[in-house]
């Protein structure tokens, strides 16, 4: 058996070619639905790398293809914005969908939603069953749920978040995806300060020869109360 405090020092090692979104590719996506548990009609993404988006784009059909309840179908049509079809079918959605992740997963990235269940879940569920044989190992492993890492580092994914100007309209899938990924990076931030071994190197988190503090005022803001820092640092004290 190996020694707990080796296991715990290697897990915690942390480096910035192994954050989701800088050395690690994210793809962060969003998918638009005939209700929570009708068919995905419309998917956008967007692709974080080195901490800015190198990739965006949306797949559509019109909403008329999707199966789904009735009284979900007015909700959509009342509040989603419309958005210009490419696809003819919900499948051709899922499969122009699945080429994207396929070329991304092979380079590297990880796939991550903003409360995955039950919308994006069954999405991918839907692309994974329509070629069963060829994709039942070639899913995102892991799902990175964006939500969890919020409530990791003390933040609320659970209220409305202000929008950038390119975060908008709501209910657009790419801009909904575009704000989950900027959420995920800005969640990353607090990780790479609050980690007791985080690297030393010149980062948001550093301050600099002049004692200024260099973190961007929503790694401030959003990083939680000075209690939850305290337990952190009693946490810290106790695992050493």
């Amino acid at each position: 058996m190996q020694n707990d405090s080796k296991q715990t020092e290697s897990a915690g090692a942390v480096s910035s070619t192994r954050l989701l979104g800088h050395g690690i590719p994210a793809m962060v996506f969003d998918v638009e639905s005939i209700g929570l548990h009708g068919d995905g009609y419309a998917v956008g993404y967007v692709v974080i790398q080195d901490g800015k988006e190198v990739e965006s784009g949306m797949f559509a059909c019109p909403a008329s293809k999707a199966n789904g309840a009735d009284s979900d179908r007015l909700w959509v049509y009342e509040n989603i914005p419309q958005l210009a079809p490419d696809s003819p079918d919900p499948l051709a959605v899922r499969e122009n969908f699945w080429c994207r992740w396929t070329e991304w997963k092979s380079k590297g990235a990880l796939l991550a939603a903003d409360c995955a269940w039950p919308v994006e879940s069954r999405f991918l569920a839907a692309c994974v069953d329509a070629s069963p044989d060829e994709r039942r190992f070639s899913g995102p492993y892991p799902l990175v749920e964006i939500s969890s890492v919020m409530m990791a580092v003390g933040q609320d994914p659970m209220k409305t978040h202000a929008r950038l100007e390119s975060e908008k309209p709501v209910h657009n899938p790419v801009a909904d995806a575009r704000q989950s990924a900027r959420l995920l990076l800005e969640a990353i931030e607090v990780t790479r300060r609050e980690w007791p071994n985080a690297s030393r190197q010149e980062s948001p988190g550093d301050t600099g020869s002049t004692g200024e503090n260099k973190w961007p005022m929503h790694v401030l803001t959003d990083a939680g109360d000075g209690e939850r820092r305290r337990n952190m640092r009693t946490l810290r004290t106790k695992v050493k």
